[in-house]
């Protein structure tokens, strides 16, 4: 009898913890968050666990979704900013006559994304994807430094 009391209340705990967890908000804007996470859309994970977080700002999943998609996020906008100086040095290169301010140009660029890549942390729950990116623009800057300066 008492083993079965102990099932019962152990149940009705487990219960009530899901029911709280469904029901407030913050938790909700969590579970969307993470939802979010693993769909790879990285911004509006970052937002859900915001709005969490200002909600109950003890919520630890929150809390660790919001990190690991401000990570994402600034992996993401490593990649778009050098995809974009690689097409603006392809511009470049592409000129009769590359002058001197185009090459200090171009080493600027460089300096920029080689910085800016030794100041990403990583971390075992980053996307490898995002990291594999990054470390292979990283190396295309490497490379066109190395070659030109």
């Amino acid at each position: 009898m008492s083993r079965l009391f102990g099932v019962g209340l152990a149940v009705c705990i487990l219960g009530f913890g899901g029911f709280y967890f469904i029901v407030n908000p913050s938790y909700q804007k969590s579970f969307q968050a993470r939802f979010e996470y693993f769909l790879g859309d990285y911004e509006k994970a970052f937002n859900y666990s915001d709005e969490a977080l200002k909600l109950d700002r003890y919520n630890k999943m929150a809390f660790s979704i919001f990190v690991k998609s401000s990570v994402a996020l600034k992996y993401k906008k490593y990649i778009k900013d050098g995809l974009d100086y690689l097409s603006k040095m392809e511009t470049i290169s592409q000129k009769k006559i590359i002058t001197k301010s185009d090459k200090s140009r171009i080493k600027f660029m460089c300096e920029i994304m080689i910085e800016s890549y030794k100041n990403l942390q990583s971390s075992k729950l980053t996307d490898e994807e995002l990291k594999l990116s990054a470390q292979d623009i990283n190396e295309k800057f490497l490379k066109i430094y190395s070659e030109l300066f």
